[in-house]
């Protein structure tokens, strides 16, 4: 379980470092910007962009780990291969 001083430090970190919020139920939430997470520590809630124009909202309760986000794997397109090949 995670708590609002664990989220502002995430949010306010500087540089600020992309991060993930592990819910109870699986999700995985990629916070990429500070502005997509917000939260209320009097009804003890995280609210956080879900989609393209979606907000969601939880318990604090619910929010198993805070963690930094994890790198996209870039993949070579099949062009680039083809090219390195003689």
């Amino acid at each position: 379980m995670t708590n609002v001083t664990e989220l502002k430090a995430w949010r306010y970190a500087e540089p600020f470092k992309p991060f993930e919020l592990v819910l109870d139920d699986g999700r995985k939430v990629l916070v990429k910007n500070p502005w997509n997470v917000g939260w209320s520590a009097e009804t003890e809630t995280v609210a956080f962009a879900w989609g393209r124009e979606d907000v969601d909202w939880v318990r604090f309760s619910r929010v198993v780990e805070i963690r930094p986000a994890r790198r996209a794997q870039r993949t070579v397109s099949k062009a680039k291969r083809r090219r390195g090949r003689s």
